[in-house]
């Protein structure tokens, strides 16, 4: 009789292998330590709740969610009994019959395999979008060989891989994000680079110059920028396709330039051409919560820019600012210092810290005088109250969102709300 896989996490990656094994006709238990969980999902041979009730020896492949750390007991425990764990990234992975482009890094990952996708979609190739960016990969996958399967992929999901191995991978940054998961940044960049560790001389890795000498495999390494792709005062300029101005689209400011040169160097890996990739490029409206602009009420533009969960994210959207801003960070605290933003040289009107890092932003950016509101609503009010007329309310947090929301989607959710309170009549009060 067919030992059953079991599958732990039952977020959404967790389910998607559940789907998945159930289509096959496969046998599976679910583990989730989660008492809304308790009672597992239809078809389960079993559902555990505690590492120490599972029988080990009638358990064939340990399939881990990205949520569950390393030091988790249950991985600790399939570990001591000799069963092997995955992710559900090397699950999906044995699955995958098509053209995978895998891309990392600590920013900019949901802008450029969202514009790898559109600039496919648009050239009218079989595209789908997953992993890290919203749906797993295990929900796309099937074993068509004209698929191009674009994945985001994280730390979280490299970490039991075995014979993952993209075609085209991609690592555009390593910044300090994760350290209260990976310990330190040598560890948090090892594992990304994982994405390149099986990769051979007929894959391609496309790496920031900083990056590119060290990866592992053995693939044909290419670091953007170079003199051949790289990006001019007014344009990309991408070898064999020619140049593509920024003022085709509004939001090719700051670093979805280089963004943009990473998704267009993958396009004419697979085949496109330079008239395709610059109508894809004009159409491409940007992702919800990165950049976003929500509005503008009494000459006060809202930008969302939630997903910018570290120094490094926030740093991109501070970048981007061209006039007046005023600066909402803060949120949960995933273990770095903010005195890494360089606010020198664009300074913000004013700073509004809020919720738990909020003392930690205060210290160290005592020279900005950032104003402490512990509420995020409150925070939001507040930096609508500072702004001044023809100037920017960004919400770049610099911070993970667990300690008032659910993610950073329901916090930018939140904001988005809040724009839609404001009385214009009664601005700049809200």
């Amino acid at each position: 009789m067919m030992k059953p896989v079991m599958v732990a996490g039952l977020g959404r990656s967790g389910l998607a292998v559940v789907d998945r094994l159930k289509a096959e006709g496969l046998p599976f238990v679910t583990y989730d330590d989660r008492e809304a969980m308790a009672e597992g999902v239809e078809g389960t041979q079993q559902h555990y709740q505690h590492a120490a009730a599972v029988d080990w020896s009638s358990v064939a492949e340990l399939v881990v969610s990205p949520g569950m750390a390393i030091t988790h007991p249950l991985i600790i425990a399939a570990g001591k009994a000799g069963v092997s764990v995955i992710s559900e990234l090397e699950f999906a992975f044995r699955r995958c019959r098509g053209t995978l482009v895998a891309v990392t890094g600590s920013n900019g990952k949901s802008t450029t395999v969202s514009l790898i996708h559109h600039l496919l979609e648009t050239a009218g190739r079989a595209v789908r979008l997953g992993g890290n960016i919203g749906t797993a990969f295990s929900a796309i996958v099937d074993d068509r060989e004209d698929v191009v399967y674009v994945v985001e992929v994280s730390s979280f999901q490299l970490e039991h891989v075995q014979t993952f191995r993209p075609d085209i991978g991609v690592i555009l940054n390593v910044s300090a994000d994760h350290l209260d998961r990976h310990g330190d940044l040598a560890t948090y960049r090892a594992v990304k680079e994982q994405l390149f560790a099986r990769q051979n001389s007929e894959d391609l890795a496309l790496a920031a110059p900083e990056l590119a000498a060290g990866l592992p495999g053995d693939a044909r390494t290419l670091a953007l920028p170079n003199r051949n792709d790289t990006l001019t005062e007014h344009a990309l300029r991408v070898s064999g396709l020619g140049y593509f101005a920024y003022s085709l689209n509004p939001l090719l400011v700051g670093p979805n330039r280089t963004n943009a040169l990473f998704a267009c160097v993958v396009a004419r890996a697979l085949g496109l051409d330079g008239a395709s990739i610059r109508a894809a490029l004009a159409s491409f409206a940007g992702l919800e919560h990165r950049m976003e602009r929500v509005g503008t009420v009494a000459n006060r533009l809202w930008i969302n820019d939630t997903k910018a969960t570290n120094v490094h994210a926030a740093q991109a959207g501070i970048d981007a600012m061209q006039g007046k801003y005023v600066l909402i960070l803060g949120g949960s605290d995933k273990g770095e210092r903010f005195d890494g933003l360089k606010l020198a040289q664009n300074p913000p009107q004013h700073i509004v810290a809020y919720g738990e890092t909020a003392p930690s932003i205060c210290a160290d950016l005592a020279d900005f005088q950032p104003v402490r509101v512990d509420a995020f609503d409150a925070a939001c009010r507040e930096a609508h109250r500072l702004a001044a007329p023809d100037s920017v309310v960004l919400l770049s947090p610099a911070c993970a969102s667990f300690d008032q929301f659910q993610s950073f989607v329901h916090r930018g959710l939140r904001f988005k709300q809040l724009f839609s309170q404001i009385d214009s009549s009664t601005a700049p009060s809200c």
